[in-house]
């Protein structure tokens, strides 16, 4: 027979919804040192009832040796609650040990601690805390709190926070080496001067990467004048689609080591003026003239004809401008896709030039937009033979340093082109040929049941008689279409 006295003292890692917890820690057999092996620990799925006496502190407490904490889907108001002792009462017992921390999805979180909160070791030994989607959080903490060992900062939308950090607890960063704001919509500041202590330096020595991404109302790092910044160890810096920031600090930043502010993570744009509110500024001026697009998911339903073979999907020209019939096959190519073969990617997309293509490449490519590639190279003029396809697939490098990781190929081959005759489209691998048969079959199995596609509608047909790069700005960030002489890809091809 099942005795929880028995397994428990031998549990490492242990997961707990909120019926199961509430079951052990109300059973009056449960003694201290049950948990004395325990070392992670994940609290989920607390609903409205469950979570109504407050976070379980008391049971943490019974932990000694707990490193790892994960609380998620849970309607928790706060985590660390104020101590109340009553009359002979006395606390043996308290967690000593924690390193990460991790509040993911806890919609009615108000506070993490109180102001003046006892138990401030708790966090001041952390070394990693991650804190998702809990828009009820106004303040992470109350500027009394220390993390004077984190490493890892990572905030994710987090909707309720104006700033992230007061100047006090920003001082007792000593350890930290990667900070991550990102999705946090109404986020002005991350260091906000709340206690106004006159002219001070803040160094966050160790500081190597920061990343600040989708802020839609961030102003700045730091809005005082008083306060300057000395990052002596940061070299990565990512600033992406924060469109009110034109300056990186109020203050005075120093960064020795600082030679490039990247726009995207994993792409090769960057801007680099000397300094980090130069360059913050350069970044603004050139983010204002760029075109921006959003993303608009739109309604289907399938077709029963999408089979794809090895030479793509070939029908008459009246079967590809029924509505949606194009962007079916291409959201389904999407989908049957890695996401990194998609999000951040290089896409080819040319052809024959026959009848259709024309409007088919501004479809595939506002829908190349829309699912967070981040460039497209199109042959001038739409012309380019599959041949040359799988040649600038294998062998073209763009400016900044890209390369292809597929291609759309619009062509039906030898079949007539016009508008009562063919028109095709596949897709090609990295390796410059056709998708094999597993990705194919992906490919229709996808076209069965699609039920969506996503497109930037509003992006602006691209001018494909001309040569050069045009840049817009989206949800996802950068996407630049290149047109490039397709001529020169062909004498490459044939030497």
């Amino acid at each position: 027979m099942f005795s929880i006295e028995k397994v428990l003292p031998h549990i490492e890692a242990l997961s707990l919804d909120g019926k199961d917890a509430m079951r052990i820690w109300n059973d009056q057999y449960v003694v201290d040192d049950l948990f004395r092996n325990l070392t992670f620990l994940r609290l989920q799925s607390f609903d409205d009832e469950q979570a109504a006496s407050n976070f379980p502190y008391c049971f943490i407490q019974k932990i000694p040796n707990l490193k790892g904490l994960v609380v998620k889907y849970s309607s928790f108001q706060e985590i660390f609650p104020c101590q109340r002792h009553e009359a002979g009462e006395t606390h043996t017992m308290t967690v000593v040990q924690l390193r990460r921390l991790d509040l993911w999805a806890l919609p009615k979180l108000e506070e993490i601690c109180k102001d003046g909160f006892q138990l401030h070791p708790i966090l001041e030994i952390l070394e990693t805390l991650r804190v998702w989607e809990c828009s009820a959080l106004l303040d992470l903490v109350p500027s009394t709190v220390s993390f004077n060992y984190l490493k890892k900062l990572d905030v994710w939308k987090c909707n309720g926070m104006l700033h992230l950090l007061t100047s006090t607890t920003a001082k007792s960063l000593v350890q930290i080496t990667e900070m991550k704001i990102r999705e946090c919509e109404i986020i002005q500041e991350i260091v906000f001067d709340k206690e106004d202590q006159g002219e001070v330096e803040i160094v966050l020595d160790r500081l190597e990467n920061l990343e600040l991404e989708c802020l839609p109302s961030l102003i700045n790092f730091c809005g005082s004048m008083n306060l300057g910044f000395s990052f002596p160890s940061l070299e990565k810096v990512i600033v992406r689609q924060c469109p009110k920031m034109q300056v990186f600090s109020c203050g005075v930043s120093t960064t020795p080591k600082l030679q490039r502010v990247k726009v995207e993570k994993n792409g090769y744009e960057w801007y680099w003026e000397g300094n980090l509110n130069a360059t913050t500024e350069k970044m603004s001026n050139h983010m204002e003239d760029m075109v921006v697009f959003n993303v608009t998911h739109k309604e289907t339903t399938p077709f029963n004809d999408q089979k794809p073979g090895t030479s793509g999907l070939r029908k008459k020209v009246k079967v590809f401008v029924q509505p949606n019939y194009l962007q079916n096959f291409v959201q389904s190519t999407y989908n049957a896709m890695t996401p990194e073969k998609v999000k951040g990617a290089t896409l080819v997309v040319s052809g024959d030039g026959r009848y259709f293509s024309k409007e088919a490449i501004q479809i595939i490519t506002k829908m190349a937009a829309a699912n967070g590639v981040r460039r497209v190279w199109i042959g001038l003029n739409v012309l380019l033979s599959t041949p040359a396809v799988s040649a600038v697939i294998r062998e073209r490098v763009g400016a900044d340093g890209s390369k292809a990781a597929g291609a759309f190929v619009l062509t039906a081959s030898h079949n007539p082109g016009g508008p009562h005759e063919d028109f095709g489209i596949k897709y090609n691998m990295e390796n410059g040929g056709p998708a094999p048969e597993a990705i194919t079959d992906k490919i229709y199995e996808n076209t069965k049941t699609i039920n969506e596609y996503l497109i930037a509608e509003d992006l602006p047909d691209v001018d494909i008689t001309t040569a050069g790069v045009t840049k817009f700005s989206g949800p996802e960030g950068q996407f630049d279409v290149e047109v490039f002489d397709s001529a020169t890809e062909y004498l490459k091809l044939v030497k």
